[in-house]
């Protein structure tokens, strides 16, 4: 099999001038019921599923997905085969595969490193999962285990978007529940769509405080409400200052743990990012509860851009957004040091970029890092060699609820690099 690539800011393109015959014997049981093969033609064929009610502008398409399940078993033969491929697409049998991997920008010494130490850095990171940056549910464990052997947490979040029903939000919430249950040691993340945000705002406020409960009863590192679309944002910051007045409280003595129990998640693509985290901190000291605050630059790009007055228009105003967050952030934790108390602030720093990395080392007690999960292993390497708490955050489900996620990362490293 001849392979070339092209590189192409973050995206990498693989050709692959001859694929493998992979007809697979015997199917994990979440996929038996969705992908039949044909006999000997090498052709695939798969049955139509309902369309989910995501909009549409961040979901791949019913096409696409039909040819992502097509081409399922013959990346699980290029993955046990020790191929870097993961997330492939195809218009047709033998055209390119495309699939997005962590590279390096232009100008950043890491484009300079040989592709066999690259190599290396992603073997030591082997997390075992077919998809490399999501889980399906039979892999689940061992994805988990091979995260703790090499020292990372794992921030584990159902693959399940936009309920359209009661009945899939409380299947939402079931799967989150078993998930704290097995995992009880690990990072865990909720969206509010999956709970029912977009249909009934008064059920998805009772599941998601069920699954902050039993966070809390479990012991859990954390419970993190992931932002979404801009039409979902009010409701997001309204349901996760609660559930931190309710769970984030301190000790008697007045101190707090490394963790907080709840995480509101902030997108610094937008444009009242900055003001919003300040407003929240300061609410946080006024009422006396632990802000936790996880900082991301922002994944619904391709369904908000547009909007007047939302998201910032160039990659350097989100930058500097970003810095100009953390940096307030870092502040009130330095103050509360100086004082001699327990910081009001926990922060999860979910990025790759260097500088933000390098303004929040020394403050393990205050700050976590977390990256995703088959992305920018050479980041989290260098985090874990600095003594620094790392998480990998990835989805988990079957493969065509998977897809989502999988789609927005792609567009993301296409065209917000």
């Amino acid at each position: 099999m001849r392979v070339s690539y092209v590189f192409a800011e973050n995206v990498q393109v693989w050709y692959f001038s001859q694929l493998p015959s992979f007809p697979p014997k015997r199917y994990p049981q979440n996929l038996k019921p969705n992908v039949r093969i044909k006999n000997a033609s090498n052709t695939r064929r798969v049955k139509r599923e309902k369309p989910r009610s995501a909009p549409q502008s961040t979901s791949p398409s019913l096409a696409l997905m039909r040819r992502g399940a097509n081409l399922y078993w013959r990346e699980a033969a290029l993955v046990s085969r020790g191929a870097n491929a993961s997330f492939s697409t195809s218009r047709i049998y033998g055209k390119p595969l495309v699939t997005v991997f962590p590279l390096a920008s232009k100008d950043d010494d890491e484009t300079n490193k040989t592709k066999a130490k690259s190599t290396a850095l992603v073997q030591r990171l082997t997390n075992g999962a077919l998809l490399r940056f999501a889980s399906l549910n039979f892999e689940l464990k061992a994805t988990v285990e091979a995260h703790r052997e090499q020292g990372l947490q794992s921030l584990l979040i159902a693959a399940l978007e936009h309920s359209e029903n009661e009945r899939k939000a409380e299947q939402t919430k079931k799967m989150a529940t078993q998930t704290l249950l097995e995992f009880p040691n690990e990072m865990h993340a909720i969206k509010l769509s999956a709970l029912g945000a977009s249909f009934n705002e008064s059920l998805c406020e009772r599941l998601t405080m069920d699954i902050a409960e039993m966070a809390r009863e479990v012991g859990a590192r954390g419970l993190c409400v992931d932002a979404e679309e801009d039409f979902l944002h009010e409701q997001v910051d309204a349901v996760s200052m609660k559930l931190m007045r309710t769970m984030n409280t301190k000790s008697d003595d007045g101190s707090a743990s490394r963790n907080a129990a709840v995480y509101k998640t902030y997108q610094m693509y937008r444009q009242d990012s900055v003001e919003q985290l300040k407003r929240d901190i300061a609410t946080a000291e006024r009422e006396g509860f632990v802000l936790g605050a996880k900082l991301v630059r922002g994944a619904y790009l391709n369904a908000d851009k547009g909007k007047p007055g939302v998201l910032f228009e160039t990659k350097e105003e989100t930058d500097k957004s970003y810095a100009d967050g953390l940096a307030f952030a870092l502040n009130k934790i330095k103050e509360k040091k100086n004082e001699n108390a327990p910081a009001g602030v926990k922060i999860l720093l979910a990025t790759r970029n260097k500088d933000n990395i390098q303004s929040a080392l020394g403050h393990s007690e205050d700050v976590q890092f977390a990256q995703l999960m088959g992305m920018d292993d050479e980041v989290t390497l260098s985090l874990l060699n600095e003594g620094e708490r790392v998480a990998k955050y990835f989805p988990y489900g079957k493969f065509t609820e998977t897809l989502p996620y999988l789609w927005r990362r792609f567009l993301e490293r296409a065209s917000f690099s």
